[in-house]
């Protein structure tokens, strides 16, 4: 009977901590088509572009297009 219940315990557990899991995401979109976007200095590509993000924060989006 103990065995039975650990392992119970155990199977009921393991969703609850997947459902931790979590996908952040954001996109960018530009009034100018492909101009190209960068946060903190790394490029993305041009927009519209999605990207991750770990924590939250302070980010620096640019846009660049020529013209």
């Amino acid at each position: 009977m103990p065995n039975r219940f650990w392992r119970s315990l155990i199977l009921a557990a393991i969703p609850a901590i997947l459902a931790g899991c979590v996908d952040r995401r954001f996109v960018v979109a530009t009034n100018v088509p492909a101009a190209q976007v960068s946060v903190d200095g790394h490029v993305l590509g041009p927009a519209p572009v999605d990207g991750r993000w770990e924590y939250a924060g302070k980010y620096e989006f640019r846009a660049s297009a020529p013209g």
